[in-house]
């Protein structure tokens, strides 16, 4: 007998094997046995002139695992701005894992001063290194 043909090219099956990939990685950090238990902390809501500037860190394993930070969106300026910036802030403190490692995005000094000293706040909570 003879074997059946290859249905799938090598780079077909690398394509597969990387769609899949984030979400069994995604699935193995919900919560999978023997996983570290994520704990959430708030830094200081901090004044600036167009309103409060709070993050949230939730760590695990000693880890930034997700940022989450809540902007000023009253008037909309504002929000046009901190919708862009903030999530640039939040991954950057992801990746870094520090405060130092957020960089000003252009037109957002205000956000980027507020962000970083909530930041602070909330990493000096947790007790992590580079707060």
């Amino acid at each position: 007998m003879t074997d059946a043909p290859l249905t799938h090219t090598p780079l077909k099956r690398i394509r597969l094997i990387a769609r899949t990939m984030p979400i069994f990685v995604g699935v193995a950090m919900a919560g999978m046995p023997g996983t570290a238990t994520a704990k959430t902390y708030a830094g200081k809501p901090v004044h600036q002139q167009y309103g409060e500037v709070q993050v949230k860190i939730t760590v695990s394993k000693g880890r930034i695992a997700k940022v989450m930070t809540s902007a000023p969106e009253e008037y909309a300026r504002s929000k046009e701005i901190n919708s862009h910036a903030v999530p640039i802030y939040d991954r950057e403190a992801l990746s870094t894992q520090k405060v130092s490692g957020v960089h000003k995005v252009s037109g957002a000094s205000l956000t980027w001063t507020a962000f970083d000293a909530s930041l602070a706040e909330a990493m000096k909570e947790a007790h992590l290194h580079g707060a």
